[in-house]
């Protein structure tokens, strides 16, 4: 992802530069020749000329707005492959320290991590997909994170945490 962005800065310091200025020069050519073929009065081939012209140098859809929304993209993804892999390191953390955690607690961890699926809406149980039950548990992980003494515990409770606002950030 960060190469992917890397590039997509390098097309934007050169290249964009460049579609610009042949933009710019494009632009006046279209305008100096349409110009020129308007006085040439009643002439078929002139209009047919024209419009070919017009065709021809007709401004493209800019590229700048292109890449952006490439980059947004881009970093949107990103965000979403770190998220996902912060839950699969909890996911990990859980299992390799089953003893940190009791057995409620790493049943709705396994759910809420993506376990069994990444969709938002099946990371909870259908019944538990409002905001007061997503304000509970985050409470409730907010005080295992804050009372928690194993460094690891409170690494997962931080994510559990995280986990539950973007849910409850989707549901918006």
């Amino acid at each position: 992802m960060n190469k992917a962005l890397k590039l997509l800065e390098e097309i934007k310091d050169s290249y964009l530069r460049v579609f610009r200025e042949r933009e710019g020069e494009n632009t006046t050519k279209r305008e100096r020749f349409v110009a020129f073929l308007r006085h040439i009065p009643n002439n078929a081939a002139a209009r047919e000329l024209e419009e070919f012209v017009q065709q021809q140098l007709a401004p493209r859809a800019d590229m700048g707005v292109m890449l952006d929304e490439v980059e947004r993209e881009i970093a949107h993804i990103k965000y979403e492959l770190e998220d996902y892999n912060a839950d699969f390191k909890a996911l990990q953390q859980i299992e390799e320290h089953m003893d940190l955690f009791e057995e409620k607690d790493r049943s709705e961890l396994q759910l809420l991590f993506g376990l069994h699926s990444l969709e938002s809406e099946k990371r909870l149980q259908p019944s538990h997909v409002t905001f007061p039950y997503i304000e509970e548990r985050q409470a409730y992980w907010e005080r295992k994170m804050d009372l928690g003494r194993e460094p690891i515990a409170v690494e997962v409770a931080e994510q559990a945490v995280r986990r539950y606002g973007l849910i409850a950030e989707s549901l918006n």
